[in-house]
């Protein structure tokens, strides 16, 4: 508590003893780690924050800690380390949305074997009932990646509809990819105008701007 205070008054020193008594005191206490590694990213410390996240996860076995460690480790291109992270994870807490939604997604990246891509399913198969555009979203691109492209374009359509006011980026050039190989092409225009349009950095910007060239060249 005292460690919040300062943290509040951006009195990072402070903070930063108090945490660090937290964790002699009590060390299976998750909180202290998460402070100091939030202080060590403001500080722009990357390093010191993994290491506060990864010996919280391994004090305290939480699963909200190991995936905040697994998201830096993602952040930092550390892709593998952050997949054992969620198998870690999983071991212990096989129901976890968010250590399932982001290792299946992991597991997409570049050229994934069947292996990967039958894990990935296995992982996501019950959002299917979901009503949460990110975790359709995450399944829709699943069935992408296995070639299961009827089952792709009904799971993106219904994550983009569900965000009709506001899609993302990332789900619009998702639902793109798969109309592109449905040869749907003048509506995967229209989505990947507004992905490439937005202001946000997503996996796959890059090969959204690649596509929507070789369908429409003149619109770059």
């Amino acid at each position: 508590l005292k460690g919040e205070i300062y943290l509040t008054q951006k009195q990072t020193g402070e903070a930063k003893m108090a945490f660090n008594k937290a964790v002699g005191v009590k060390p299976e206490w998750p909180a202290p780690y998460r402070n100091l590694a939030k202080i060590a990213l403001f500080e722009k410390n990357h390093e010191a924050a993994v290491a506060y996240l990864k010996q919280g996860f391994e004090k305290t076995s939480d699963p909200a800690l190991g995936v905040e460690y697994a998201q830096i480790q993602q952040q930092a291109g550390n892709n593998e380390a952050a997949k054992k992270v969620y198998e870690a994870i999983l071991e212990k807490n096989p129901r976890l949305t968010a250590a399932r939604n982001n290792l299946a997604m992991l597991l997409t990246r570049g050229e994934p074997d069947k292996q990967d891509l039958d894990r990935a399913l296995s992982l996501v198969a019950s959002f299917e009932l979901s009503e949460n555009p990110i975790l359709l979203d995450s399944l829709g691109w699943v069935y992408f990646k296995r070639n299961e492209m009827g089952m792709a374009v009904k799971t993106l359509e219904r994550a983009h509809s569900l965000l009709k006011e506001q899609p993302t980026p990332e789900i619009s050039y998702h639902l793109a990819e798969a109309y592109v190989a449905m040869e749907r092409n003048s509506e995967a225009i229209k989505l990947l105008k507004v992905a490439v349009a937005s202001d946000s950095q997503f996996n796959g910007k890059d090969r959204a701007k690649r596509l929507l060239q070789e369908l429409q060249p003149e619109s770059l």
